[in-house]
């Protein structure tokens, strides 16, 4: 199965299609938070910074992320972001499903072209929805970590 590629400054696409960049930015913010000390406050220029997600673009996204009740919010010296809830319990459909990226099979810009290809256009998208409900936040930063006992160098 191909990978989506979560580190700073990687291709981001799948079979050649390419992630919306809010959504890219999304899933590595969420992921960072994922691998941040547990509970603990992770500011959102640390976080721009470690993903080299333009800050501005990122708050925005943090916003969703917030209102959709992935991650929490908290002002002050001592603030700052983190998920909501364990990271081994938020998939990346629900990351994608709260910045809105998502295309559906009756965009204009994926139908007209006939029902036999909108239908499979919804099949596809029911599939990537049930593939990305499967997976974890916990996973995505599992699988960004070295192997044990690989080098320092190595990774």
């Amino acid at each position: 199965m191909p990978e989506l590629a979560l580190r700073a400054g990687e291709d981001t696409s799948l079979m050649g299609m390419r992630l919306p960049a809010r959504t890219d930015y999304a899933i590595r913010a969420a992921a960072e938070l994922a691998g941040f000390a547990p509970g603990g406050w992770m500011k959102g220029r640390d976080i721009a910074r470690a993903q080299r997600i333009p800050y501005k673009f990122l708050m925005g996204i943090l916003r969703q992320l917030t209102l959709s009740g992935i991650v929490e919010s908290r002002r002050g010296s001592e603030g700052g972001f983190r998920l909501a809830r364990p990271a081994q319990a938020v998939s990346l459909a629900e990351v994608v499903s709260a910045v809105g990226t998502h295309r559906s099979a009756s965009d204009p810009v994926v139908s007209g072209v006939g029902s036999a290809v909108t239908r499979m256009w919804s099949r596809l998208e029911r599939e990537v929805e049930r593939v990305l409900s499967a997976i974890p936040l916990s996973d995505v930063v599992a699988a960004d970590q070295p192997a044990p006992g690989t080098p320092a160098s190595w990774a």
